[in-house]
This record gives structure tokens, sequence and C-alpha cells, in this order.
């Protein structure tokens, strides 16, 4: 959806007109009654067109009260968007905490992230853990196959059509993040610059749609969400790979998952990082693929034809589903 496109306005309300009295000569004979007659049947109107104007006046006040009721909230300021990402990493914290983290299993993890909950993450309602395994195995297919994911997502139905271009788009910055022939990486910094470019790129050139209250926003929305996931959680994990005193730093070194690279071939003082750039793709591809997040919005298209135009997420069960993946990784 284009900035440009139109919006919709409030309906504007036009009073009635109200006729002028013609008017009348008295006809001779008629005397005083006709005067006084006359007399009451000008001040009927004006009454009269006082109640027609007072009433009008009222009905635009009701109307435009009720337009700014149903107006999509357009977003101005992704701040609150932005915090996604901040508590997605809150949780990690929260989970760590445990006072026997390093000895969980992946399912016991599971069902103990499931007591966190704040402003933007609430409980997660997902219990099948065979499906969330299922569907964390779609993240590493993605993370292993990054030249075609946008297809790859519509056509599994998880994403409109209308943001096909821009989750390839994503998944180049994942990728990139690293060289793996050369062990060259990209820096949090450098990351979250990149990522930052790609959240401008959208806020300047589509139309975000974000209410904050109901945590639910158009497909624009959604990848800004994407997106602080990304930034946050790759600067969490490149803190938990370089940093011994990190929270998930030991835990770090239980993940065998390796992007499907053959980790035998690299050296020792890569691997961590590596694998903690994975993980950061895993929670990224964990909050666009959850499925049941978000429904289309249906109208016709430049060729006039009836189509998906748009979709409304929610964002909030998306992160949920996204904080499963984040401490889930193998």
């Amino acid at each position: 959806m284009d900035k440009n496109a139109s919006k919709l306005k409030p309906d504007e309300k036009k009073a009635l007109p109200i006729g002028s009295i013609p008017k009348r000569d008295c006809v001779s004979g008629e005397g005083e009654n006709l005067i006084v007659m006359r007399k009451i049947f000008l001040g009927l109107t004006v009454v009269l067109s006082i109640i027609v104007l007072f009433s009008c006046s009222k009905n635009d006040e009701i109307s435009s009260n009720q337009d700014q009721t149903y107006e999509k909230p357009t977003m101005q300021n992704p701040t609150p968007i932005y915090q996604y990402g901040v508590s997605h990493n809150l949780r990690m914290d929260f989970i760590a905490n445990n006072p026997n983290f390093l000895n969980l299993t992946l399912e016991e993890i599971f069902n103990y992230g499931k007591n966190y909950s704040d402003e933007y993450f609430t409980c997660s309602s997902e219990t099948d853990y065979v499906s969330h395994v299922e569907r964390r195995e779609l993240c590493f297919y993605l993370i292993e196959n990054p030249s075609n994911t946008g297809n790859a997502l519509y056509n599994l139905e998880l994403i409109p059509v209308t943001i096909i271009g821009l989750v390839d788009s994503l998944s180049v910055i994942l990728d990139n993040a690293m060289d793996y022939e050369t062990g060259v990486y990209k820096t949090s910094n450098e990351f979250t610059q990149e990522v930052e470019n790609f959240e401008s790129h959208i806020i300047n050139h589509y139309d975000v749609v974000y209410d904050d209250i109901q945590k639910t926003g158009n497909e624009y929305a959604f990848l800004l969400c994407a997106a602080s996931i990304a930034k946050n959680s790759y600067s969490y994990w490149m803190d938990a790979a370089t940093n011994s005193n990190h929270l998930w730093s030991k835990r770090l070194d239980q993940v065998t998952y390796f992007g499907g690279i053959d980790e035998a071939k690299a050296p020792e003082w890569l691997k961590k990082i590596w694998r903690g750039i994975k993980v950061a793709a895993v929670d990224t591809w964990g909050l666009i693929t959850a499925r049941g997040c978000w429904e289309p919005e249906m109208g016709y298209d430049n060729n006039g034809n009836y189509t998906t135009i748009g979709a409304t997420f929610n964002l909030n069960r998306a992160l949920e589903l996204a904080g499963d993946q984040s401490s889930n990784v193998p």
C-alpha cells in the first residue's frame, strides 16, 4: 500500500437548505387578523429554522465522532513497534534466570517461557510442542535457502502477496550478516544500521498502520516488528557469543544448529559467533512464520481484479510465537 494512496475521509454532512418564505401583500379588507397571522407564521418559520440548524449541527458532531472512532490509526511515530524487540530480549532474560536454567530441556524451556508477560508479550497460547518443533524446522529451511523466502512463505499462506519483495530484502540482510568463508561478520552496530535502513524504507514508501492499544497492524507494521526482533536479537546473541558473563553464553555453547554448514570446517573462534547469528535469524523467522496471526484485506487492485490488497496482523500473538522459537534452538 503506497503512502500516496487515498485515505478515508469523514462523511460530509450538509444541512438541508431552508427555503425562503415568499412575500405576500395584505389583501385589502383582511385587516389586523392577517397581520397577526403573518407574524405568527414568520415566528414559527424562525423557530423551525433554528431547530433544523441545531439538528444538522448535532448530526455533524455525531458523524465526526463516529469517523474518529473507526478511522484506522496511521503510523506517525514507529517507536511503539520498536519495543517488540526489547520485550523479546526481556523474555530471554526471564528464562535464563530460572535457577535450573542450564539443565532444562528444550521442552521445559518452551513451557517455562509461557510464564513471562509484559505489555507487548502476553503469555503464549501455543501448547502443542510438536507443532512448535515443525515450525522451527521451517525457520531452519528459510535460513538455509535465503534466495526465495518471500514466495515460499506466500505459498504457505504465511504472508500476503504485498510484502513478498520486502521479506526477501530482510532475508538478504540476515544472510549477509556473516561471510562463512572469510569469517567476516557484521558488528551489532553495523547490523542494526542495515536493519534501520530497511525500516526507513518501509516508513518512507508505505502506509504503516498500527494500533498500540489492540497491538495490531497492517503488513508493513508487521515487518517493522520483525525488524525490531532482528536487530535486538542480533545484539543479544552477539553479546552472548562474545561475553562469557552473558546469561545465555553457556547455553549457547550447547546449541548444535549450525545453519546447514559443516561445523567441522569452521575455526573454533568462529563457531560460537556463527551459532549466535543463526539463532538471531531463527528469532526473526519465528515471528514471520507465526501461523494464524493475520487476516487478508480484500479489494480491487489497479487492474480491477478483486484480490488481497493488504492484511491485518495480531502482533501480540506473533511475538508470542517468535519468543517460543528464540529460546528453543537445539
